[in-house]
Order: C-alpha cells, then sequence, then structure tokens
C-alpha cells in the first residue's frame, strides 16, 4: 500500500478510483476489547480527546459522553498534497433518548455532532433514525417513553450496529479534505451544541487518497473561509486591528477564488491556512498583551513611590509604544509585551536595595506574582497541563484533609497530582521579568509523602528535597542563585516525578557582589556541553579563575 500510495503522489494523475490507503496508519480502528477505557488508559494513544473528559473506548467503538463541546482527533504528519477521504459510521443523540427522539421526530434534524477532516465537516446521523419497533433490534437497548421505539444503549450495541450492514446507509459518512501542500491532516469528531445527557458513539475510519479535483478544492476552500471568518468573529475583541485587517483581506482574496482555476484555489487554501494560523498567533499575542497591560498599570499605581529612575523613564518609554498597539504587527506585539514585563520587574524592585549584604538583606518577595497563591488561583503562574488530575491551586483545608498542610502560609496553596505519571513530571513555574545582579535566596514550602523528592529551581540552578516528613507538614526550603547581568530574568520553579504541594515562594537578595558558587561552575559546564551552546571552555575557565580568587 505505501508503495502504490508512493507511485500515486510521484505521478501526479488522477487515480480512477481514490486509493484506500488505511493500512499504512495504526489506530484507524480503536482497539476492541470488552473493558472500557477512558483518559490516559486509552490504549489508542495517536488520538487526543484535549477537553473531552467524558472520552471512552469500548468494543471497538468510541464515545463522548454528556459533554459538550469536544473535540476528539488524531493528526497525521507530513500528508503529501491531494485529496483524502475520512470515512466512519457514526451516531449521536443531543440529548436524553426521549426528548432527542421526540426532537427529531418533530423536525429537529439539523446535526448537531460532525466528522471532520481538515476545514470540512459532514453531520452525524441522530440515533432516532435507527430507532426500531422492538428491543430484540439491538444487543442493548432503551425505549422511548410512550412510543413501541427502541434504540441502541450501549458501545456493545453500537458495534453490533456499525458491523451489521443494513444500517450502512444511515449511518456512513464521508468527508473529504485538500491539502494544497504537504502538511498535517487532522480529521476526528466534533460537536458544539449538545445538551446534558448527550451521546456521540463511532467506530473505525479509512483513508483514501486522490489527486485534488476542482470539486473538493472549491469545498476546501469554502470550509477554509468559513473557519476563519469565524474565527476572527469569534475573537474579534482579542485581536488588534492589524490582525483583523490582515485575516479579513485573506478571505475577500480567497472568496474571489472560489470557482476559479485548479491553480487559484489551491494558492487560496495556502493563503487562507497561513491567515488562520496567523490569526491564532495575533489572538495569542493580543491577549497576553492585554493581561499584561493591566499588570503594567497595577505596577505604576503599587511601586510607583518607590520606584528607582530608571524605572519610571522606562515605564514612560514603553507607555508611549503602547499607544501604537492596533498598528502593530503579531511580532511587534510580542516585542511591546516582552519589555512591558521587563518594565514591570523594574518597578518592583525594592528601593535601597543596593545597600543590601549578607548580613542585611533586602527582601525581593514583591517581584514574584502571587507568591502564596493567595489569589485563589494560579495568577502569575504556570503548571503542567498534562496534569488533568487534581491540580491547581486549592484551601488548605482542616487537618486530616486532603490539601491540609499544618504550616501554610495563608489559606491556599499549590497541589499537583494526576492518575498516571507523566513523562516530563509535575512543575509550577514563574519567570520573574526584572532581577539586578547579585546573589539571591529562593524559599519555598514544599511537601508529600515522605521520601518523595521535589526539586526547587532558580535559572540554572536546581536543588532537589527529600520531604522528611508526612504530606501534612511542608518543608522549608532554601537555594542560593546568583544573577551575572543586571536586568536578568529569572525563571522559578517547583517540580518533581511525583504529586507534590508548594507554597509561600520567598525571594532574598543579599547585595551586588557576585558570589560565585560550586553550582554556577556546574551550570556554565552543563551549558558548555550543550550541542551549539556558545560558552566557550575559556569563559568556564575564567569563572573557575574567579572562584578560586573568591577562597
Amino acid at each position: 500500500v505505501q508503495k502504490a500510495f508512493d507511485a500515486a503522489v510521484a505521478s501526479g494523475e488522477a487515480l480512477d478510483t481514490d486509493l484506500d490507503i488505511t493500512a499504512i496508519y495504526p489506530q484507524m480502528a480503536y482497539t476492541y476489547s470488552a473493558s472500557a477505557y477512558s483518559g490516559s488508559s486509552v490504549p489508542d494513544k495517536e488520538w487526543q480527546y484535549g477537553s473531552a473528559s467524558n472520552f471512552k473506548t469500548q468494543y471497538g467503538t468510541a464515545e463522548v459522553w454528556n459533554q459538550s463541546p469536544f473535540t476528539v482527533s488524531r493528526t497525521l504528519k507530513d500528508m503529501p498534497a491531494g485529496k483524502y477521504t475520512i470515512t466512519t459510521k457514526a451516531y449521536y443523540r443531543s440529548t436524553n433518548n426521549n426528548d432527542n427522539y421526540n426532537e427529531y421526530m418533530g423536525g429537529g434534524t439539523d446535526p448537531k455532532a460532525f466528522v471532520f477532516a481538515g476545514n470540512v465537516k459532514a453531520g452525524i446521523a441522530n440515533v432516532a433514525e435507527i430507532a426500531a419497533d422492538n428491543a430484540e433490534a439491538f444487543v442493548s437497548a432503551s425505549q422511548i417513553e410512550g412510543v413501541e421505539a427502541y434504540v441502541p444503549s450501549n458501545q456493545e450495541s453500537a458495534h453490533a450496529v456499525f458491523e451489521d450492514e443494513a444500517y450502512t446507509e444511515k449511518l456512513q459518512r464521508s468527508v473529504s479534505t485538500v491539502l494544497a501542500e504537504t502538511g498535517d491532516l487532522t480529521f476526528g469528531v466534533t460537536a458544539d451544541e449538545l445538551q446534558s445527557d448527550s451521546w456521540v458513539v463511532w467506530y473505525s475510519f479509512t483513508l483514501t487518497y486522490n489527486v485534488a479535483d476542482d470539486d473538493a478544492l472549491s469545498e476546501e476552500l469554502q470550509g477554509a473561509v468559513e473557519v476563519l471568518t469565524e474565527y476572527v468573529e469569534a475573537n474579534s475583541e482579542s485581536m488588534n486591528a492589524w490582525g483583523s485587517n490582515e485575516a479579513n483581506t485573506a478571505v475577500e482574496t480567497a472568496e474571489a477564488a472560489i470557482d476559479g482555476s485548479t491553480e487559484e484555489m489551491t494558492e487560496a487554501i495556502k493563503t487562507v491556512n497561513a491567515a488562520l494560523a496567523a490569526a491564532q498567533a495575533n489572538v495569542a499575542a493580543y491577549s497576553t498583551y492585554l493581561t499584561t497591560q493591566d499588570k503594567f498599570d497595577t505596577a505604576i499605581n503599587d511601586f510607583q513611590e518607590g520606584a528607582s529612575e530608571q524605572a519610571l523613564e522606562a515605564y514612560a518609554e514603553v507607555a508611549d509604544k503602547m499607544e501604537g498597539i492596533d498598528d502593530m504587527t503579531t511580532e511587534e506585539i510580542e516585542a511591546l509585551t516582552t519589555e512591558m514585563n521587563r518594565v514591570i520587574g523594574m518597578m518592583k524592585i525594592p528601593a535601597g536595595y543596593e545597600e543590601a549584604t549578607e548580613e542585611n538583606p533586602v527582601d525581593f518577595t514583591q517581584v514574584i506574582e502571587n507568591n502564596s497563591f493567595e489569589t485563589g488561583d494560579l495568577t502569575g503562574w504556570t503548571r503542567n497541563d498534562k496534569a488533568t488530575g487534581d491540580t491547581g491551586v486549592k484551601e488548605s483545608g482542616a487537618e486530616g484533609t486532603t490539601y491540609y498542610v499544618s504550616n501554610v502560609d495563608g489559606t491556599y496553596l499549590f497541589n499537583t497530582w494526576n492518575g498516571s505519571a507523566l513523562d516530563d513530571g509535575y512543575w509550577v513555574t514563574q519567570t520573574i521579568g526584572y532581577l539586578p545582579s547579585g546573589v539571591y535566596e529562593l524559599s519555598a514550602l514544599l511537601a508529600s509523602d515522605q521520601g518523595n523528592v521535589i526539586t526547587l529551581s532558580a535559572g540554572n540552578l536546581a536543588t532537589e528535597f527529600a520531604m522528611p516528613t508526612d504530606k501534612a507538614t511542608a518543608l522549608d526550603t532554601t537555594i542560593t542563585f546568583t544573577v551575572q547581568t543586571e536586568g536578568e530574568s529569572v525563571e522559578i520553579k517547583a517540580s518533581s516525578k511525583t504529586w507534590f504541594k508548594a507554597d509561600n515562594f520567598r525571594l532574598t537578595y543579599l547585595g551586588a557582589s557576585v558570589r560565585i558558587t560550586v553550582s554556577d561552575i556546574t551550570a556554565l559546564i552543563d551549558e558548555y556541553l550543550m550541542e551549539g551552546s556558545s560558552v566557550t571552555i575559556t569563559d568556564v575557565t575564567n569563572l573557575i579563575d574567579k572562584y578560586l580568587s573568591q577562597q
């Protein structure tokens, strides 16, 4: 099959019939098992279920129950240009069986769940379409209240229905998408207008290839234009004027190419797909800018009195640049946001910090946003989104409860846990935008089961701490690190291969005299050994010489 696929792509000629290439790709069919698998236990790892927490596989079928919106999909990477057709069997109910049946019989036949490929989608059959007048028609059935009508009620029943060719005409759906150039092919099942007690269930997928014909190109282009238009409309408040104008111009150009020549439609699809990616990047950049703007305004209100002249001048300069935000490109917005974060950091530097020494340190904790999670959320922090279990900011609670820590600071703390291990572990992190050069101590309360190891890090320095007590008492940990360059940004982080709690991050400035430690040397050697590093052996030698001169 792979050889036939390669030959078809190389020829560039339309095939008499679409070439079935399903066998090339694993997990186009779900694992058949009487056992039910959900979440991270689903054996078919190619499938991404995103926020669909009620995604489950069983009997070779997949389902999402009582959840909307959702998208379950998989992506095939670096697929050659061409037309791809996805086919599956599926059905759905929009709410409970009774209301769904009555709504459908009353004329509510517009589909509310879809199979999709790329920018094109096709409505899935409503389960009411296959209702039978006897329960024996299905392995397991539910009766519609008040009528002699029965519908399949579980995944075992769904599997039997999908296997029965008598239902193929009603349940099978195909959707074709076009890749105008080599790229990723994403397909799956989606819904966004379902109600409580909804159910969407589907079977295995087949995939075919052919050269894109004009009809497929036109449909793909129209679908791409619709996706981009809907995205811009839905995110109008999260784009700047430049971003909106760029997207709207791409839509106008693409609409003019619909039903044009093969070459025109092909290029238009490329243009619209690129415009969608650009619009998404603009939304991300502008949304981050708006969030940072609030912090920027707060910084001048809260820290102006003690801010240095240098910080105030930098604030004024950046504030002037912000006046032109509507005309900025996405890249310019990102650069401006970086400058804003730097100024926010400068504004938070405590007055008189220059006088700090190891004997008379200065508390820098105010540069850490939401240092003890007392906002009740993760404001200022980022955590591993793969930890979909019990992860977030929690109230410590009473003794003996899940999140209790005897020496908690305030009411809240950070807790992270997942039902299964994560390859990249568990972590919570924050980047401090600006720190003067010098020596610092970072402290934090960390807790987990006795013996578990938690790492506290700042920049390139990381130190592991084995928990000496049970999870009800946090260990007060401290590491010492140096900032070599004035105005450097530093990431602070707590991480572990296992679950943990964290609270009350504190930062102390010990003075501008940069004391070189063995950890500094080790970190520089590690950086030197990294592929592509700009650090030279001379840099390492010089640091060692400075260290020896301090002894």
